[in-house]
């Protein structure tokens, strides 16, 4: 699976209930694969990509966000702006993880050593398990800065 099929996924999952647009801009190194709205908000949202956890869980796990990637998401969120890591991990019964915010300051601080699955799991803004289409208003909600329930369940 690439980004593109992890694109295709999402807005498929997420289609009627936002407007979004894949970005591809050689101009701006770093920008963000998706700019989107939804009720009256609007953001940008980076997309990853992995094939599978590590096996030991404190190994790093996110490959593949370079560093022009991790500069831009910092600056957007330190500035106050609506920007987004969405992570997708596997084919089959896969794990979306979701940061907004502080929690997605906390994986692009330029400073601390890049996390682990059990980091990522414990941080993240939202996830769930299997397909995302029965999860799309709560992933909505969470990318639009509304209020989620205290317990990040798996579900």
């Amino acid at each position: 699976m690439s980004e593109k099929r992890m694109w295709q996924t999402l807005n498929r999952a997420l289609g009627p209930h936002w407007h979004a647009v894949r970005v591809e801009n050689a101009l701006a190194p770093g920008f963000p694969d998706i700019s989107w709205a939804s009720g009256g908000k609007e953001g940008l949202l980076e997309l990853k990509y992995l094939p599978a956890w590590p096996i030991h869980p404190n190994t790093p796990a996110l490959r593949g966000l370079r560093k022009e990637q991790e500069f831009f998401l910092y600056q957007r969120a330190t500035a106050g702006g609506n920007v987004a890591l969405l992570i997708k991990v596997g084919i089959f019964s896969p794990d979306w993880l979701l940061f907004t915010g502080h929690d997605l300051l906390r994986i692009v601080d330029q400073v601390a050593p890049p996390p682990g699955r059990t980091q990522l799991e414990a941080w993240a803004t939202w996830r769930c398990q299997g397909s995302l289409k029965p999860h799309a208003q709560s992933l909505l909600a969470a990318l639009r800065g509304e209020p989620q329930p205290a317990a990040k369940a798996v579900s």
